[in-house]
């Protein structure tokens, strides 16, 4: 499973724009935090620019054991 982090506010159309360049089909609702992606093996999770480090480094801390 590939997981994505769309940054919220200024950002998040331009990004949600390259993924669907690249082909994938992109739905967002206003209040939803996860755009769905049409492959069942990404997943999307909006956030905003102040939580990514918050969020990344456990996830890496982890995975690198």
């Amino acid at each position: 499973m590939l997981e994505l982090g769309v940054p919220k506010g200024s950002l998040e159309n331009s990004t949600i724009g390259l993924l669907c360049s690249a082909g994938f089909h992109v739905t967002t609702s206003g209040r939803l935090c996860f755009p769905v992606v049409d492959d069942p093996d990404v997943q999307c999770r909006l956030i905003r620019a102040q939580q990514r480090a918050c969020d990344v480094l456990p996830r890496l801390a982890a995975s690198t054991g």
